[in-house]
C-alpha cells in the first residue's frame, strides 16, 4: 500500500479521512477493507479500524489507476459541508491523477461496486481525461483546494488555474483562468492552496514551475509562488519577475525563485504564506 495523501479530521473530532493511492486492494466475505490501495477510508472515532462499505470508496476501475501510476487520493481529501437531497450533509472530496474527482457522503462514502460507483458524485478536474497513450504526458491534477464548502480550485499539469462551483452532490461548473502570461504550469501543475477573511476577500496560493514541455523533474524544477484572486482568477502577486519563465502579468513582483518541493502545497495562515521548498528548507512570505 502507498500511502498518497494527508489524514483529514472530520470537523467534530470524531473520524479521520485517508486517502490512499497506488497499492492491493481486497475485500473479505463481508466486505470489509482487508488491503485499500486506490481507496479514500474512513477510521471512525480516530481510531477505531474502518468496518462495512460505509467507510471506504473505492472506484470501480480501481485496476486501472493502479496499474497506469494514477493515484487515487492524490489530492488529499477534503471534508466539507453542503446541500444534498435538499438536506445539510457532511461531505467529502477527492481526485486520482488521471482527472478524476469524487464527491462522497461522509456517513457512507461508497463501498465497492465493478458496475457503477455508488459516491454522490463524479466530475473531470483536467480538460482531458489522461489515457494509457499519453499517461506520462498528460494533464495531472496533483492537488485540490476547498473555500467556502462550495468553490474547488485545481491547477493541472500543463494548464489553466481551474475553478469549479458545487451544485446537488457534485461540482459541475467549470471555469478557467483567462489572463495572459500564465496558461500553463509545468510539472507537477499548480499546488494549491485558499486563504480569506472569513468567507469573504479569498486568494488562492500556487507554486508552480518554470519548466516548459512534457519532461518532468521531480524534485528539482525551478519554480515559484504566486497569488490569485478567487473571484475573478486574476493575478494579485508573482515572486517571479522572469518574462521568459511563463510569469504572470502581475502589479507587484518580487525576484525570488525556488526550486519545488514535490507534492507540497503552500501554508498560509495569520497574513504570512510557508512554502517548503527542496533546497531552501522552508521559505516565509509576508507584508513588509
Amino acid at each position: 500500500m502507498q500511502p498518497r495523501s494527508q489524514a483529514q479530521a472530520e470537523p467534530t473530532g470524531a473520524d479521520v479521512f485517508v486517502g490512499q493511492g497506488n497499492g492491493g486492494f481486497l475485500l473479505d466475505s463481508s466486505l470489509n477493507l482487508l488491503d485499500a490501495g486506490q481507496s479514500t477510508v474512513k477510521f471512525p472515532g480516530a481510531i477505531a479500524s474502518p468496518s462495512g462499505s460505509s467507510t471506504y470508496f473505492t472506484p470501480k476501475a480501481y485496476a486501472t489507476l493502479n496499474t497506469w501510476d494514477w493515484d487515487l487520493g492524490i489530492s488529499g481529501v477534503a471534508l466539507f459541508s453542503n446541500t444534498y437531497s435538499g438536506l445539510p450533509t457532511a461531505l467529502a472530496l477527492t481526485a486520482d491523477k488521471q482527472g478524476n474527482a469524487y464527491v462522497m457522503k461522509q456517513s457512507s462514502l461508497g463501498g465497492f461496486n465493478t458496475t457503477s460507483d455508488q459516491n454522490t458524485g463524479s466530475f473531470q478536474i483536467n480538460s482531458a481525461l489522461c489515457t494509457t497513450a499519453n499517461y506520462q504526458a498528460c494533464h495531472e491534477p496533483h492537488a485540490i483546494a476547498l473555500f467556502n464548502n462550495q468553490t474547488l480550485f485545481a491547477w493541472p499539469w500543463f494548464e489553466k488555474l481551474a475553478k469549479f462551483t458545487y451544485s446537488a452532490g457534485n461540482f459541475g461548473t467549470r471555469t478557467t483562468a483567462t489572463s495572459p502570461g500564465y496558461d500553463w504550469s509545468g510539472y507537477l501543475g499548480g499546488m494549491v492552496s485558499v486563504s480569506s477573511n472569513g468567507t469573504s476577500n479569498a486568494i488562492v496560493w500556487a507554486t508552480v514551475t518554470t519548466q516548459a514541455g512534457n519532461n518532468p523533474v521531480m524534485h528539482n524544477a525551478a519554480g515559484y509562488l504566486v497569488a490569485i484572486k478567487a473571484s475573478d482568477l486574476s493575478c494579485l502577486w508573482s515572486s517571479n519577475q522572469v518574462a521568459s519563465d511563463v510569469v504572470p502579468s502581475c502589479p507587484q513582483h518580487q525576484s525570488d525563485d525556488f526550486h519545488i518541493a514535490s507534492f507540497a502545497t503552500p501554508i498560509v495562515v495569520n497574513g504570512r504564506a510557508y512554502v517548503p521548498t527542496y533546497n531552501k528548507g522552508t521559505l516565509l512570505y509576508g507584508a513588509n
